[in-house]
């Protein structure tokens, strides 16, 4: 019963993030069995699940990890030792960014590309050093067509979460309003759209705990 709520709850976010009803419905025929099944030791490619190109896996669930966030290790090696405290492989990278600073790194990119593939899951607050409107009024837009030109380059399909847990940012006023943070994040994708990115799949990261939930 709880990997059937499990499954439930994974295609309904699947469903939030790609308005695709039909792969939510396909998440919830899997067989529950199925996702039990695979041995956690062994990562996305050993167990031959596939994802699609809104990088949704066939099958099995994605293990992802941020192994650096709170140290100064490239990624790499952060995750080089990750994995090997946990005895298993992961299948995504997670990285955090800001403002104008150069990402994917290479030593991201090279962590993702080693001979068994990962996928590259980064954070990116647009708005470091200014606020969410004056993202959505265009004013940080010689910032996202910078970034826009290394997404283009990069070698594979990346998630990207703009501004992570912004509920912890929300202000009454001064341009940081929850309604200035949902029009930053409509400008970005649509500006990186029209500079012609086309592989990243943009995603929400929340807190989601009830201090932060019963906020306007």
């Amino acid at each position: 019963m709880r990997y059937r709520k499990n499954v439930m709850l994974l295609a309904a976010i699947v469903l939030a993030l790609t308005g695709s009803g039909a792969i939510a419905a396909a998440m919830l025929r899997e067989p529950v069995a199925r996702l039990a099944e695979a041995d956690p030791r062994q990562g996305l490619e050993q167990r031959r699940c596939a994802v699609d190109a809104k990088l949704v896996p066939r099958c099995g669930l994605l293990w992802g990890v941020a192994p650096g966030a709170f140290t100064d290790l490239p990624a790499g090696r952060a995750l080089g030792n990750f994995e090997r405290t946990t005895g298993r492989p992961a299948d995504v990278l997670h990285s955090y960014h800001r403002g104008d600073e150069v990402f994917p790194t290479a030593d991201e990119i090279a962590a993702v590309r080693q001979p068994r593939k990962r996928i590259l899951f980064a954070n990116w607050k647009v708005a470091w050093n200014t606020t969410w409107a004056d993202v959505a009024a265009g004013g940080e837009d010689a910032r996202i067509d910078t970034a826009a030109a290394r997404f283009k380059a990069f070698p594979g399909t990346m998630f990207l979460a703009l501004h992570h847990e912004p509920e912890n940012d929300v202000r009454s006023g001064g341009g940081m309003t929850a309604r200035d943070y949902a029009a930053m994040f409509r400008h970005t994708v649509q500006r990186l759209r029209a500079d012609g990115v086309k592989n990243v799949v943009f995603v929400l990261v929340y807190m989601a705990y009830q201090p932060w939930c019963e906020q306007d």
